[in-house]
């Protein structure tokens, strides 16, 4: 019987292991094509763990020094400079007259008029993460209650109020797989609608379809979102009459038969406190419904609004006239357009990464002609992290695709905040996702709640403080 000594099972695994170290050396990193099959060798340093080469970071203490940086400017009676720290709100040239507009309507809310902040994103905002925590701290400062337009039908359920609905209810997107099903492209401004009556299909004047949608208090919500006086709801395509009934805690408050159209409509009801909201439609065909605002008549109003998979290229799919009426009627004071990290994974080099965030003025450009005078502040991604060489770090050209975004922003003098740099740029997802409590995923691409609320108070941070320096310019 032939015995393998230690020592030369030893010496053959190191010669094995330096013959791979120096082919993974020389092997090409982009493989070698063998017969349309590319063979590709792992490189060294794959082996070695993430932390080697993403340094640890102290997230609380970034955060901290953000937050104690714009404070101790704001404590100071000193200027206030615009992009003192990475979490301020950036301007071409320091140019921040695009915002004026919007502060202007932020003091005349608070004196009694109305204004709305349309927040409109990709999964990063879903559920009104974010949204929610910018809202209650704008509505703290200058009035306002409510949780702005719902879906009849949301992808995900919202935060801010407690949904539930008729099982009859389908629907429609400007994104996504029922893209293009309906027939027209009349999506309304949450780039969806829902029917309890399928599309086109003809109408019995014989059988009444019947649907409803409630609403109830959320335990999640913010004290001001559970406080409302007014409900309006969205809708277009009313073919037939449809009459729809309020109830509130088994009490009717309002019957109404909306208005026959082939267009857009909205109808308004004052509603008390409550804890149960029920809507009620009969029609023998639905109508489009478009969403169903929550607010109060004055003070700052916001909407969630998010597209999930989406890079803004629904925006291309929603007719504009039926995106218009309703800025109008809320008063958009301000769009929030918080997208980029869909194309992330698709970003195929530095140069093209970089002219495909520069793309995104096309966006902007739409939302300027809907809705001329509104501010607009644009966010790009967040840092994300992937698995390269077995080691997770940023997605490539992730850093050039922000740069684009922040560029297009620029070019249509708008505001810009630079969420990847706020996180502390490269690698910092892996951070994130570290931390005690997480403050993001396991997927290492979307927030956690406690994440996502770190951004959005630095977020609404960085609007007010831009708005004390215009408003301390106007004493």
């Amino acid at each position: 019987m032939h015995v393998v000594r230690p020592l030369k099972t030893l010496l053959f695994i190191a010669v094995v292991g330096l013959i791979c170290l120096l082919i993974s050396a020389t092997y090409p990193a982009e493989g070698i094509n063998v017969f349309g099959t590319n063979l590709r060798f792992k490189k060294w340093f794959a082996t070695v763990d993430t932390a080697a080469i993403v340094p640890a970071m102290d997230i609380d203490a970034h955060l901290a020094s953000l937050d104690s940086t714009i404070n101790q400017v704001a404590d100071s009676n000193q200027t206030y400079a615009r992009g003192e720290t990475i979490a301020s709100l950036q301007f071409a040239e320091n140019n921040a007259s695009s915002f004026i507009p919007f502060f202007e309507a932020l003091k005349n809310a608070a004196q009694g008029e109305r204004v709305h902040v349309f927040h409109y994103g990709d999964s990063q905002i879903e559920g009104d993460r974010m949204t929610n925590i910018v809202r209650e701290n704008l509505q703290s400062r200058f009035g306002g209650t409510g949780c702005g337009m719902i879906s009849p039908l949301p992808v995900a359920p919202p935060s801010s109020v407690s949904l539930t609905q008729s099982s009859n209810w389908k629907r429609h997107s400007a994104y996504g797989y029922d893209d293009g099903k309906c027939g027209h492209q009349n999506f309304g401004p949450m780039c969806s609608f829902a029917r309890f009556t399928p599309v086109n299909a003809p109408a019995d004047s014989t059988h009444t379809e019947e649907a409803f949608i409630e609403f109830r208090p959320s335990s999640m919500a913010t004290a001001r979102c559970k406080q409302f006086d007014e409900v309006i709801l969205f809708y277009g395509h009313c073919t037939h009459s449809c009459l729809v009934t309020v109830v509130a805690d088994d009490v009717p408050i309002a019957t109404s038969e909306l208005t026959t159209t082939s267009g857009y409509e909205s109808i308004a009801f004052n509603v008390p406190s409550f804890k149960r909201l029920r809507f009620t439609f009969q029609s023998a065909s639905s109508p489009d419904v478009y969403g169903i605002s929550l607010n109060s008549k004055q003070g700052v109003g916001m909407s969630n609004i998010a597209l999930r998979g989406n890079d803004g290229g629904a925006f291309y799919r929603v007719n504009s006239s039926s995106m218009m009426p309703a800025f109008k009627e809320l008063n958009a004071g301000l769009f929030i357009l918080q997208f980029g990290g869909n194309s992330v994974p698709y970003l195929s080099g530095r140069e093209s990464a970089r002219k495909h965030g520069i793309s995104f003025r096309s966006h902007i450009q739409r939302f300027k002609a809907m809705h001329p005078g509104a501010s607009i502040v644009v966010i790009g991604p967040s840092d994300m992290s992937t698995s390269i060489e077995g080691v997770l770090q940023t997605w490539p050209f992730l850093d050039e695709l922000n740069q684009g975004m922040k560029e297009a922003a620029f070019t249509e003098g708008c505001a810009f905040w630079d969420m990847f740099s706020v996180m502390g740029g490269r690698n910092s997802m892996i951070n994130w996702v570290n931390h005690s409590p997480p403050y993001a995923g396991p997927d290492y691409t979307h927030f956690t709640p406690a994440g996502a609320r770190k951004m959005a108070e630095l977020l609404s941070k960085a609007i007010l403080d831009e708005y004390d320096l215009w408003a301390g310019g106007m004493q």
